[in-house]
Protein backbone atom coordinates (compact mmCIF):
# COMPACT_ATOMS: atom_id res chain seq x y z
CA UNK A 1 0.00 0.00 0.00
CA UNK A 2 2.02 3.32 1.07
CA UNK A 3 1.53 5.07 -1.95
CA UNK A 4 0.81 7.88 -0.28
CA UNK A 5 2.71 7.52 2.95
CA UNK A 6 4.68 10.90 3.93
CA UNK A 7 7.86 8.49 4.90
CA UNK A 8 7.89 7.23 1.29
CA UNK A 9 12.09 8.15 0.23
CA UNK A 10 10.56 8.44 -3.56
CA UNK A 11 10.39 12.56 -3.98
CA UNK A 12 7.78 12.74 -6.37
CA UNK A 13 5.05 10.96 -3.73
CA UNK A 14 6.04 13.49 -1.10
CA UNK A 15 5.08 16.28 -3.27
CA UNK A 16 2.19 13.89 -4.21
CA UNK A 17 1.55 13.72 -0.07
CA UNK A 18 1.42 17.67 0.00
CA UNK A 19 -0.49 18.10 -2.90
CA UNK A 20 -3.65 15.62 -2.19
CA UNK A 21 -5.08 17.17 0.93
CA UNK A 22 -6.04 20.25 -1.51
CA UNK A 23 -7.68 18.24 -4.21
CA UNK A 24 -11.14 16.75 -4.20
CA UNK A 25 -11.67 13.30 -3.23
CA UNK A 26 -12.78 12.24 -6.83
CA UNK A 27 -9.79 13.68 -8.11
CA UNK A 28 -7.56 11.95 -5.11
CA UNK A 29 -8.90 8.37 -6.04
CA UNK A 30 -8.42 8.84 -10.15
CA UNK A 31 -4.69 9.77 -9.36
CA UNK A 32 -4.00 7.02 -7.69
CA UNK A 33 -6.49 4.44 -9.04
CA UNK A 34 -4.67 1.75 -10.84
CA UNK A 35 -8.14 0.90 -12.54
CA UNK A 36 -9.32 2.35 -15.52
CA UNK A 37 -9.87 6.18 -15.10
CA UNK A 38 -12.96 6.29 -17.97
CA UNK A 39 -14.86 3.55 -15.65
CA UNK A 40 -14.85 5.54 -12.40
CA UNK A 41 -15.64 8.50 -13.96
CA UNK A 42 -18.83 7.10 -15.50
CA UNK A 43 -19.91 5.24 -11.95
CA UNK A 44 -19.05 8.79 -9.89
CA UNK A 45 -20.83 11.07 -12.42
CA UNK A 46 -23.09 9.06 -13.13
CA UNK A 47 -22.74 9.68 -16.80
CA UNK A 48 -21.22 8.15 -19.82
CA UNK A 49 -17.46 9.54 -20.87
CA UNK A 50 -16.73 9.05 -24.76
CA UNK A 51 -13.01 8.60 -25.62
CA UNK A 52 -12.47 10.73 -28.24
CA UNK A 53 -9.26 9.72 -29.91
CA UNK A 54 -7.02 13.20 -31.45
CA UNK A 55 -4.12 10.98 -32.73
CA UNK A 56 -3.61 7.33 -33.06
CA UNK A 57 -0.94 6.07 -35.17
CA UNK A 58 2.94 4.68 -35.31
CA UNK A 59 5.45 7.49 -34.68
CA UNK A 60 9.73 6.87 -35.73
CA UNK A 61 11.44 7.95 -32.03
CA UNK A 62 14.05 10.76 -32.45
CA UNK A 63 14.91 9.66 -28.74
CA UNK A 64 14.84 7.32 -26.18
CA UNK A 65 12.03 6.05 -24.06
CA UNK A 66 13.93 4.35 -21.53
CA UNK A 67 10.69 2.96 -19.41
CA UNK A 68 9.64 1.17 -22.44
CA UNK A 69 12.92 0.39 -23.64
CA UNK A 70 13.14 1.80 -27.09
CA UNK A 71 15.83 3.74 -28.56
CA UNK A 72 16.16 6.13 -31.26
CA UNK A 73 14.77 4.70 -34.36
CA UNK A 74 12.14 2.30 -33.14
CA UNK A 75 8.58 2.32 -33.55
CA UNK A 76 5.75 2.83 -31.22
CA UNK A 77 2.25 3.32 -31.28
CA UNK A 78 1.21 6.93 -29.92
CA UNK A 79 -1.80 8.36 -28.87
CA UNK A 80 -3.94 10.81 -27.94
CA UNK A 81 -7.44 11.37 -26.51
CA UNK A 82 -9.92 13.26 -24.42
CA UNK A 83 -11.98 12.09 -21.97
CA UNK A 84 -14.99 13.46 -22.14
CA UNK A 85 -19.04 13.61 -20.51
CA UNK A 86 -21.23 12.62 -22.95
CA UNK A 87 -24.27 14.84 -21.50
CA UNK A 88 -22.30 17.75 -20.77
CA UNK A 89 -19.94 17.45 -23.45
CA UNK A 90 -17.74 18.24 -20.96
CA UNK A 91 -13.58 17.63 -21.92
CA UNK A 92 -12.36 16.41 -18.14
CA UNK A 93 -9.12 14.06 -18.98
CA UNK A 94 -6.18 14.41 -21.61
CA UNK A 95 -4.23 11.24 -21.84
CA UNK A 96 -0.83 10.36 -24.11
CA UNK A 97 0.30 6.76 -24.38
CA UNK A 98 3.31 5.55 -25.84
CA UNK A 99 2.81 1.59 -26.41
CA UNK A 100 4.77 -1.23 -27.51
CA UNK A 101 2.32 -3.08 -29.73
CA UNK A 102 5.18 -5.80 -30.81
CA UNK A 103 4.85 -7.01 -26.32
CA UNK A 104 0.85 -7.26 -26.82
CA UNK A 105 -1.34 -9.99 -27.93
CA UNK A 106 -2.36 -9.84 -31.26
CA UNK A 107 -6.58 -9.36 -29.65
CA UNK A 108 -5.50 -6.84 -27.54
CA UNK A 109 -3.35 -5.19 -30.33
CA UNK A 110 -6.27 -5.68 -33.31
CA UNK A 111 -8.77 -3.69 -30.20
CA UNK A 112 -6.04 -0.71 -29.75
CA UNK A 113 -5.28 0.08 -33.34
CA UNK A 114 -9.24 0.59 -33.96
CA UNK A 115 -9.11 3.09 -31.18
CA UNK A 116 -12.23 3.08 -30.17
CA UNK A 117 -11.85 2.53 -26.42
CA UNK A 118 -9.42 3.46 -23.46
CA UNK A 119 -6.19 1.31 -23.00
CA UNK A 120 -7.69 0.62 -19.18
CA UNK A 121 -10.42 -0.95 -21.26
CA UNK A 122 -9.13 -2.89 -24.02
CA UNK A 123 -6.86 -4.60 -21.61
CA UNK A 124 -9.50 -5.48 -18.79
CA UNK A 125 -12.13 -6.65 -21.57
CA UNK A 126 -8.91 -8.67 -22.84
CA UNK A 127 -9.13 -9.90 -18.85
CA UNK A 128 -5.05 -8.82 -19.35
CA UNK A 129 -3.23 -9.23 -16.26
CA UNK A 130 -1.35 -5.65 -15.48
CA UNK A 131 0.79 -3.46 -13.19
CA UNK A 132 0.55 -0.36 -13.00
CA UNK A 133 3.00 1.75 -11.64
CA UNK A 134 2.90 5.80 -10.86
CA UNK A 135 6.14 7.51 -11.02
CA UNK A 136 5.10 11.17 -11.52
CA UNK A 137 2.31 13.15 -10.17
CA UNK A 138 2.20 16.84 -10.69
CA UNK A 139 0.10 20.11 -11.66
CA UNK A 140 0.63 22.81 -13.95
CA UNK A 141 -1.35 24.91 -16.56
CA UNK A 142 -3.34 23.93 -19.29
CA UNK A 143 -1.07 25.56 -22.03
CA UNK A 144 -1.98 24.85 -25.66
CA UNK A 145 -4.56 22.15 -24.42
CA UNK A 146 -6.91 25.04 -23.61
CA UNK A 147 -8.76 24.67 -26.37
CA UNK A 148 -9.11 21.28 -26.71
CA UNK A 149 -9.95 20.76 -23.28
CA UNK A 150 -12.15 24.02 -23.17
CA UNK A 151 -10.32 25.99 -20.80
CA UNK A 152 -8.12 28.89 -20.52
CA UNK A 153 -4.69 28.22 -21.11
CA UNK A 154 -4.32 28.95 -17.29
CA UNK A 155 -6.32 26.61 -16.21
CA UNK A 156 -4.89 24.23 -13.37
CA UNK A 157 -4.39 20.57 -14.86
CA UNK A 158 -3.24 17.34 -12.09
CA UNK A 159 -1.24 15.41 -13.76
CA UNK A 160 0.00 12.02 -13.47
CA UNK A 161 2.56 9.61 -15.48
CA UNK A 162 2.38 5.75 -15.01
CA UNK A 163 3.23 2.89 -16.74
CA UNK A 164 1.75 -0.59 -17.55
CA UNK A 165 3.82 -3.60 -17.22
CA UNK A 166 1.69 -7.43 -18.05
CA UNK A 167 4.57 -10.34 -17.76
CA UNK A 168 6.91 -8.92 -16.48
CA UNK A 169 7.15 -6.08 -19.50
CA UNK A 170 6.61 -2.59 -19.84
CA UNK A 171 4.48 -2.19 -22.30
CA UNK A 172 2.48 1.40 -21.88
CA UNK A 173 3.50 4.90 -20.81
CA UNK A 174 0.80 6.56 -20.09
CA UNK A 175 0.61 10.12 -19.02
CA UNK A 176 -3.14 11.27 -17.96
CA UNK A 177 -4.02 15.21 -17.32
CA UNK A 178 -6.99 15.99 -15.17
CA UNK A 179 -8.99 19.10 -15.77
CA UNK A 180 -9.13 20.12 -12.27
CA UNK A 181 -12.03 22.82 -12.56
CA UNK A 182 -14.63 20.07 -13.66
CA UNK A 183 -14.03 17.70 -10.42
CA UNK A 184 -14.60 20.46 -8.17
CA UNK A 185 -18.85 19.75 -7.26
Amino acid sequence: MGLFRATDEDPWRLSAFALFPQLPPILRLLLATDGTVTKSMESYFWEPVSVDVHFHGNITLSEPVEKLDLIEGNTVLKRHVVLRMIRQNRPMVFAESWVRVDRLWESVQADLIQGRLGIGEVLNNRRTAQYRHIFNIWREPAGALGPTLHVTSDSELICRSYSITTDEATIMVITEKFVAQNFIS
